[in-house]
């Protein structure tokens, strides 16, 4: 069986058309004889309606529980008026199941994914429970989606290149990989792009960079790595005391920013603000002297 689409993308378009669809078993409801499913897959839920006229299907649908994976062949068809579900992708549709098979059978989970206020322990005890999870399976796609947009970036500007294979698989070369190493660690201690990409045009092209390659680039960073590391000392003894954040909260700082040029001025707002929005200097002045004592 071939799925026709993800359980959260049947819609309207697939009214009166046979589909077939897989996911865990989210809900089962037996409502008087009819038997409602809701399957759920990494794109959402839909509704499989269960009818007792298909004995063979509706005897599966009775040993169905939380979690069984399973595999459903149906029509798609309107939801009766009234129990059309305005949260759902596919709520004004729903699957009547003509056939319906056990790809594999679930004891009886220690959690549901919809279950809230987890504890650590119990989460990664059953990771593979968790990873079903809709928030779980969100930062899943968000890392994946970020990972693809960084690499879309660096090789649209040049940065890297790959091939495929004829089965469609993307392919480093070694020269490549070492380059995508170099970049992480640029990165890492905080080089731009465009310095990586200074960096990157003196190595040689068509061949892999070697350890004397990465031994010139590096000592070029020594500086900037000796001066974040004393920077990081500095403010790892002097933790306790004022981080030059510019509030001047305390009238002596051992630990001042260089950067904080208003600092030096005094601790006058108006001061502060000078420089870049003298109309608001006069507002506030202008607020002072005309409000009551």
């Amino acid at each position: 069986m071939k799925r026709t689409d993800y359980c959260g993308r049947i819609d309207r378009r697939y009214l009166g058309q046979p589909v077939s669809v897989m996911g865990w078993v989210h809900r089962r409801r037996d409502h008087g004889g009819v038997i409602f499913i809701d399957l759920r897959d990494r794109e959402g839920i839909v509704q499989v309606v269960c009818d007792p006229d298909r004995a063979e299907t509706f005897a599966i649908a009775e040993k169905l529980r939380n979690e069984y994976c399973i595999a459903v062949s149906g029509r798609v068809r309107p939801r009766p008026e009234g129990t059309v579900n305005a949260n759902l992708v596919s709520g004004e549709v729903e699957v009547l199941a003509a056939t319906i098979e056990i790809l594999n059978a679930s004891a009886t989970p220690p959690f549901l994914p919809d279950d809230e206020n987890l504890s650590e322990t119990v989460r990664l005890t059953h990771r593979v429970l968790d990873l079903r999870r809709p928030q779980m399976q969100n930062n899943l796609m968000l890392r994946y989606r970020a990972a693809m947009s960084a690499r879309r970036y660096l090789d649209a500007e040049g940065f890297i290149a790959s091939v495929r294979t004829a089965g469609g698989q993307r392919r480093f070369s070694r020269e490549v990989l070492r380059r995508i190493a170099f970049i992480r660690v640029a990165q890492t201690i905080g080089l731009t792009l465009d310095e990586v990409r200074e960096a990157l045009a003196t190595l040689p092209q068509g061949r892999t960079p070697t350890k004397a390659d990465w031994a010139r680039l590096s000592r070029a960073w020594r500086p900037r790595l000796d001066a974040q590391i004393a920077l990081l000392a500095r403010l790892r003894d002097q933790l306790t005391s004022c981080i030059g954040c510019g509030c001047l909260s305390l009238q002596a700082c051992a630990l001042y920013n260089p950067d904080d040029r208003a600092r030096s001025r005094g601790q006058s707002l108006c001061r502060q603000c000078s420089d870049a929005r003298p109309s608001v200097v006069s507002q506030l002045r202008r607020s002072h002297e005309t409000s009551p004592a």
